[in-house]
């Protein structure tokens, strides 16, 4: 079967990662055609290495001496269609083709505006417009996610993948026909089409059958412009300041402000697991709620559920699925059942301790994982590398509790200036429960300290984000107070001595060679100028 076949997806959408598999494995491409940004290429072969566990992200980071720039992320979870696609390519052998502008060329620069990080992907407008807004309406939906669950997620199941994907395709035509043309100049999606179509004839070019995977708003695009002459070649990069880092479900929930994310990410990667090894959809809200009653069984006993609790919500769940029209319980129908069948009192602002319990058990805290040896940004690599030498175990992702006694044991000492410094630079990795504080006096004569501490990839995404800074822990640091002494100065308060206390004392706790003198510099020529002696 020869040809370009378009397919067009919504990221991270079991649905659309089932019918993909389905088309390419009839139809079997000799090239993949995937929206992602080109200069990613030399990862492909690591994303699809067998022993790399989803949920991971692509970070592109700003070159060694840039001045400071955005940090950019591209995240992959197991029933991400780019990804089901590349696995694809990879085991039949067909030739694979980011075909993408590169992760930091200027038009993709416009959804950074404002902000130093974020994802690469984004899809508010499959949500956010008059259309869904419409036909949220019709539907009798709450929001775009329940509605796009409605239409499309039910249909994980179907075999009919040309159906399921001409569905998707009229459903994404008519949000871009209500887009204006003057914001999809402004915000790249025109540049990036046109690089897109520039890298589609160039595949035609060399034949055989193509398959084309976009996200759903930029399919009419190329679709109307196959066959006609291109506006200019590809972009071709190097290979750019890029690493293949792990990420988590909560990074991934939409809920975390991910614009391409779909809410509560281990729902959808249940959903995913029971389509593709031949389940039963069906049964998937009873056994949510069963693994839900033993989660709390074991975390929250007093929100613990009963068996005939258990029966009604799954009931419930079932009916109210066949009262939709929908051929199982989806997410939507799970949470309903949940609250109609639980919460036996009045709901205030929309949260209770239970619903907010499940909200974050189909959240899931999964962490992916990478292959040994597998490299990483520089300022990960070097603060992993440090806490290992300091004694902390970073396997696991579970927290830990350490006592440090900081007066008698050298090592100990050095463990805590890195435990400041990590917190001084808010990468949440450990926190202090107890121990002196010299700044107020309380308990001064404490020979210990004790601290929390658990290592996940939420703390290697706070260190990235800082990478503009430095690639060690010491200028990132140094960084961190000078941007905070510029905020005083903002707010009027550079002449505080009071205030330039606490940041000499926060410099003094890390232990990093020349950073206390500096902040004490500062404190000199406040104490001269600082017009309130008792600060």
């Amino acid at each position: 079967m020869g040809g370009v076949h378009f397919f067009p997806i919504r990221h991270h959408s079991p649905a659309c990662a089932l019918a993909l598999a389905r088309a390419l494995a009839e139809i079997r491409p000799t090239q993949v055609l995937v929206e992602a940004p080109i200069d990613f290429e030399p990862l492909t072969s690591l994303l699809t290495d067998p022993r790399t566990r989803a949920p991971v992200a692509i970070v592109s980071l700003a070159e060694k001496g840039a001045e400071k720039d955005y940090i950019a992320t591209y995240p992959f979870c197991s029933h991400s269609p780019e990804l089901v696609a590349l696995a694809w390519a990879r085991q039949a052998g067909a030739r694979t083709a980011l075909i993408d502008l590169p992760a930091r060329h200027e038009a993709m620069r416009a959804r950074f505006e404002g902000s130093g990080q974020g994802p690469l992907v984004e899809e508010a407008r499959l949500d956010h417009n008059s259309y869904v807004t419409e036909l949220c309406r019709r539907r009798g939906v709450a929001n775009g996610a329940a509605l796009w669950d409605a239409l499309f997620e039910s249909q994980g199941a179907t075999a009919d993948w040309r159906g399921f994907f001409a569905a998707v395709g009229v459903y994404c035509e008519h949000i871009r026909d209500v887009t204006a043309a003057a914001e999809m100049e402004q915000d790249g999606t025109l540049a990036r089409e046109a690089h897109m179509a520039a890298c589609l004839a160039e595949a035609a070019a060399a034949g055989g059958p193509i398959a084309v995977i976009t996200g759903g708003f930029h399919t009419p695009a190329l679709r109307a412009g196959l066959g006609q002459p291109s506006k200019g070649p590809a972009v071709k990069v190097p290979p750019q300041n890029a690493y293949l880092i792990r990420y988590a479900f909560r990074q991934m929930d939409q809920a975390s402000g991910y614009g391409a994310g779909l809410p509560h990410p281990e729902w959808y990667d249940r959903l995913w697991r029971t389509l593709s090894e031949g389940g039963d959809p069906a049964d998937l809200a009873m056994a949510v709620f069963t693994d839900f009653a033993d989660h709390l069984r074991r975390t929250s006993p007093g929100l613990a559920l009963s068996t005939p609790v258990l029966t009604q919500a799954a009931s419930a769940a079932a009916r109210l699925a066949q009262l939709r029209d929908l051929p199982f319980a989806g997410r939507a129908e799970v949470l309903d059942a949940l609250r109609s069948a639980a919460v036996k009192h009045a709901i205030e602002l929309g949260q209770t301790p239970l619903l907010n319990a499940f909200s974050a058990f189909l959240t899931g805290d999964a962490i992916g994982d990478l292959p040994p040896g597998a490299a990483q940004p520089p300022i990960v690599e070097a603060v992993r590398s440090q806490a290992r030498t300091l004694g902390f175990t970073l396997e696991g992702g579970e927290r830990r509790t350490r006592e440090l006694d900081v007066l008698r044991k050298p090592r100990h000492a050095e463990a805590s200036q890195f435990l400041f410094a990590l917190d001084l630079v808010d990468a949440q990795f450990a926190n202090r429960i107890s121990g002196p504080d010299p700044l107020s006096g309380w308990r001064e004569d404490a020979l210990l300290e004790t601290w929390t501490y658990a290592w996940s990839p939420m703390v290697e995404s706070r260190l990235i984000a800082r990478a503009g800074n430095g690639q060690t822990l010491a200028a990132i640091c140094a960084a961190e107070l000078r941007q905070r002494r510029a905020a005083l100065a903002e707010q009027g308060q550079a002449r505080s001595a009071g205030v330039l206390a606490g940041l000499f004392l926060a410099a003094a706790r890390t232990g990093i060679s020349g950073l206390a003198i500096e902040v004490l510099g500062w404190c000199r020529e406040a104490l001269v100028e600082d017009p309130e002696v008792s600060s």
